[in-house]
């Protein structure tokens, strides 16, 4: 019985991969990221900027760097396309390596509520760091792309479990990052 219900648990979770990957590739970020340095719009030091400054009054708190008004103008509605296109979808972002959200889908970019931060946990994610264990081993592994399922914090002690395909992002030869699509079966 034990083995039925795992081999059938992780059949639904390969079919579901499978069926998400079209939306787990990162091109069209990565095309806007190229084209924006090659316009001089941008630079690779920009994308690759780790001097985090964090913004005053927030909590969580929130950091800027020289990636984050780019991310919010141009891959933000490319990140909520992707999210509406299946209702599986919870949600896409982009996470640099050191584990920084620069921006992240409209409903996880709203302006933090001063005072509350159970509700900015949940609905300012972006310009946060989220660096978990899995995201963590998979920024150090090579592949195409990796399935994990987690336990996402969703503040005063709620969680809930959500799978995510995690694509490498790499610009300019070097990794970036993950590009995540998380989704809910």
């Amino acid at each position: 019985m034990a083995l039925h219900v795992l081999w059938n648990g992780y059949r639904i979770l390969r079919e579901n991969a499978r069926a998400l990957m079209d939306e787990a590739a990162p091109a069209e970020e990565l095309e806007r990221i190229r084209a924006a340095i090659s316009r001089g719009e941008l630079t690779q030091a920009d994308v690759f900027d780790a001097d985090y400054q964090p913004i005053a009054g927030t909590e969580p708190v929130q950091y800027h760097n020289r990636f984050v008004d780019f991310a919010d103008r141009h891959l933000r509605p490319m990140l909520d396309a992707q999210t509406a296109r299946d209702s599986t979808i919870f949600g896409c972002c982009l996470v640099d390596r050191n584990g920084f959200l620069p921006t992240h889908i409209s409903d996880r970019s709203q302006a933090q509520r001063f005072g509350h931060p159970e509700w900015n946990t949940e609905h300012a994610r972006n310009r946060q760091f989220f660096l978990h264990n899995q995201t963590r081993r998979v920024m150090n592994r090579e592949g195409d792309y990796f399935v994990c399922t987690y336990r996402q914090d969703l503040g005063q002690g709620h969680y809930r479990a959500l799978r995510s395909i995690l694509v490498p992002v790499i610009v300019g030869g070097r990794r970036w990052g993950l590009y995540e699509l998380g989704y809910l079966t």
